[in-house]
């Protein structure tokens, strides 16, 4: 009685999370503790930042103009705390700030990637700039989570020793226990 007990608080506490979790609230909150998390947060980070920079550059490229490319750019970042601060750019650019102060502005983006949107407002080529910067987090992201799978591997491997041990382990202890009652 206790365990059929014990399993529905269990199904209860796991679907009320659940339905938390996709409430705006509920993925805010999840949103930023993935952003915090030490391997994967530098990740998502900046696979976010590929997305908006990628389509910025496409957008800007195809004769779409500053204003609404931001816009939309914002609209792909699926990060609502990353989202955020990218929302802020369309309105720093509409009052006349130049695009790579608004960047500065956000705190989002790294000095290489507000060094090259520099050069590219300088040249008149932030299309091309954009995309380029979204090449160079690209490489970074994949860079990550090949370094992040060479790691896991041997964690992978010593746990897996360690549970055959315990299993091991178990049969001995049953075994000699057997023998114990026999004798």
């Amino acid at each position: 009685a206790h365990g059929l007990m014990l399993a529905i608080a269990a199904l209860l506490i796991g679907w009320v999370g659940w339905r938390w979790l996709r409430s705006p609230a509920g993925r805010a909150w999840w949103q930023n503790r993935a952003l915090r998390l030490p391997v994967v947060g530098a990740l998502l980070y900046k696979y976010e930042l590929t997305l908006f920079t990628r389509s910025l550059g496409t957008l800007l490229g195809n004769g779409v103009p500053l204003l609404t490319a931001l816009h939309i750019a914002t609209e792909t970042v699926g990060n609502a705390n990353l989202r955020g601060p990218l929302a802020t750019m369309g309105p720093q650019v509409k009052e006349g700030t130049r695009m790579v102060r608004a960047m500065e502005n956000t705190r989002v983006f790294e000095p290489l990637a507000v060094n090259l949107v520099r050069v590219g407002e300088e040249t008149g080529r932030i299309g091309p700039m954009m995309l380029e910067l979204s090449s160079v987090l690209d490489r970074e992201v994949e860079t990550g989570i090949k370094r992040a799978l060479t790691l896991l591997e041997p964690v992978l491997i010593l746990l897996l020793g360690v549970l055959i041990a315990a299993i091991i382990v178990s049969i001995l202890l049953g075994i000699l226990s057997i023998n114990d009652l026999a004798g």
